[in-house]
């Protein structure tokens, strides 16, 4: 199973590092490739090269608006193997219940769209 985590990150040079090793582990720990797209926005900090050296596939968005940001990180996946999408801001971690709790879901009704925003699930 594929899984590609989008993070919209500005100026997150202290929280970025713990937050993509979070997800590395969890996804290592249930069989799941990880693909971790840190969208940087305006950073002037060293949040890119933290970002680079714990994993992640960097892209670059502007905007002063976070849907569109995110948008920037899937437009990146288009072109990559994500089979599930999820969201997760730069200063949390991926809880270790998080992934089994919302693949499940999915699987059990494919209807069903995980956005991991915190532990945010919406139907649709």
């Amino acid at each position: 199973m594929n899984l590609s985590i989008v993070i919209p990150a500005h100026n997150e040079e202290q929280f970025i590092e713990t937050c993509i090793k979070s997800i590395l582990e969890q996804c290592t720990h249930f069989k799941i490739n990880p693909e971790v797209i840190v969208v940087l926005n305006r950073c002037t900090d060293r949040t890119g090269e933290i970002a680079t050296r714990s994993g992640a596939k960097l892209i670059s968005d502007d905007s002063r608006n976070l849907a569109k940001i995110r948008n920037a990180g899937i437009n990146l996946i288009n072109m990559v193997t994500g089979t599930f999408l999820n969201y997760l801001q730069p200063d949390k971690k991926l809880s270790r219940t998080v992934l089994p709790e919302k693949i499940c879901l999915l699987l059990t009704n494919i209807s069903m769209i995980s956005i991991i925003k915190d532990t945010l699930i919406e139907e649709g």
